[in-house]
């Protein structure tokens, strides 16, 4: 599945686009967790900088998930500050 998500023209029945939200979820749980614990002092720069360049990896390498990617930054307006969703937003705005 994320072979074709690797094309951004891509065309993907209902159940590949929910597969692909699943994955997008994931990876932003992941990712959030891990913001919260380099704020709360758990985890070093470092591996919070590695998360970041997660973020813009999976938004590259997979543009099939692109549009998928902006949902969750409208419905989740509390996370305004987050630097996860701010490098997401970054990120899609030097795509498009």
């Amino acid at each position: 599945m994320l072979v074709k998500a690797a094309d951004a023209n891509a065309e993907f029945s209902a159940v590949e686009t929910e597969k692909l939200y699943a994955y997008l979820y994931v990876n932003i749980n992941t990712w959030m967790g891990i913001e919260i614990a380099y704020e709360n002092g758990m985890l070093p720069r470092s591996t919070f900088d590695v998360t970041l360049d997660d973020v813009r990896l999976v938004l590259q390498e997979y543009p099939a998930i692109r549009p998928l990617a902006r949902e969750p930054i409208v419905s989740y307006p509390s996370e305004a500050d987050s630097k996860v969703f701010a490098t997401m937003r970054e990120e899609l705005e030097d795509i498009d």
